[in-house]
């Protein structure tokens, strides 16, 4: 009689725990937190019903923290190690996150009004960033300022930068000997980071928008106004170009694949396209977005896309079927940037005055065929 009692007790806290956190369940956005204070009881058996509510709702995901900001925010870059998150835009400073404390104690020396551009090393030592005719480059332990591109007064300078227009985007190589950047006039510039010397690798026919090595730093893929790039980094040449559609469409970011059989590429149409470059097809076009999108990326899965837009949202598709697995809503703006975690578990966004940090922990993404994790 008394296990009758008990369980009939235990089934009425659950219930009335479960209608009070009702509302939070049946949002697209499941904040742990919130369906925690809803279930009231902080006993392991509520965590436990947390958690199994969670794993249950195949569409949700967690929205863990959220950083505001007095000015417009659109660059995000996590850390090698995932412990930290740079973030850049108009406001007068960069400021880098630690994920675990919320703090950003470095922001005070960081110094770079209206960013551009911003990026963390390959060994996770320094970050750069750009903007206007100059890039700086702190470390980010000690905050120390490395090197100042095209600045004689601060820091180390490398080579003359004179004939540089507005920096867009910049990356380091992965080998942490480079860094290269491009600019309005579509030009692609290298920097040396141990000789300080600088040259050219190539120019475009318009606005540079993304710029990226792919993994063994041999190649780099680049966005313009007019289409995307493969560049061979060796021989300074395009190896392969993507053109869009139509003269009304417009490609916002490029990306190789893992394998470098692949280039994913966010249009202005609202898709973003995946096209094989041995046999110069399209192999997947992923629709969904109401408006035109940002930026597309891979996860470091290899079997699964990112994508920001327009419309306010970010969405996580898989590539082997080509179908949406998660929507990403509540930013009230333009989604302008995001980046996920090294280990895939987190994904950052920035839109307006606001960087949100998403959980992927209880999201089914597909399994790594390609050795990443």
């Amino acid at each position: 009689m008394k296990k009758i009692i008990l369980l009939l007790v235990v089934s009425s806290a659950c219930i009335q725990s479960i209608r009070a956190a009702e509302v939070i369940v049946k949002s697209p956005v499941l904040d742990r937190g919130k369906l925690l204070a809803a279930l009231r009881l902080k006993t392991p058996l509520s965590i436990a019903l947390c958690n199994l509510v969670m794993a249950y709702i195949p569409s949700a995901y967690v929205l863990t923290k959220r950083f505001s900001y007095s000015d417009d925010v659109f660059l995000v870059d996590f850390s090698p190690d995932g412990r930290h998150i740079a973030t850049g835009g108009n406001g007068e400073y960069c400021r880098i996150f630690d994920v675990t404390t919320e703090t950003d104690d470095l922001r005070a020396s960081l110094y770079k009004p209206e960013t551009s551009t911003i990026s963390f090393s390959p060994n996770g030592n320094q970050i750069a960033a750009g903007s206007a005719k100059e890039i700086s480059i702190w470390e980010t332990q000690t905050a120390r300022l490395w090197y100042n591109l095209n600045n004689n007064k601060v820091g180390r300078t490398i080579g003359k930068t004179s004939t540089i227009d507005n920096i867009t985007r910049l990356s380091f190589s992965p080998d942490n000997q480079h860094i290269v950047a491009g600019d309005d006039d579509g030009n692609i510039h290298r920097w040396d980071l141990k000789t300080r010397t600088q040259d050219s690798i190539g120019s475009h026919d318009g606005i540079i928008y993304s710029i990226s090595f792919n993994q063994n730093g041999q190649y780099l893929a680049t966005a313009f106004s007019k289409g995307a790039c493969i560049w061979n980094v060796l021989k300074k040449q395009i190896v392969y170009t993507v053109v869009p559609e139509n003269e009304k469409d417009g490609i916002y970011s490029a990306a190789l694949s893992p394998d470098n059989q692949h280039i994913l590429t966010a249009h202005k149409n609202k898709t973003a396209h995946i096209r094989d470059i041995e046999g110069n097809a399209l192999m997947h076009r992923f629709s969904g977005h109401t408006d035109e999108l940002t930026t597309a990326s891979y996860h470091p899965n290899g079997e699964s896309i990112i994508t920001a837009s327009h419309d306010k949202t970010v969405r996580l598709w898989d590539i082997r079927t080509g179908a949406t697995t998660h929507i990403f809503m509540g930013h009230e703006r333009i989604v302008e940037a995001v980046s996920p975690s090294p280990d895939g578990t987190h994904i950052v966004t920035a839109s307006g005055k606001t960087v949100r940090l998403w959980s992927l922990r209880y999201c089914a993404l597909p399994e790594s065929t390609t050795g990443l994790s």
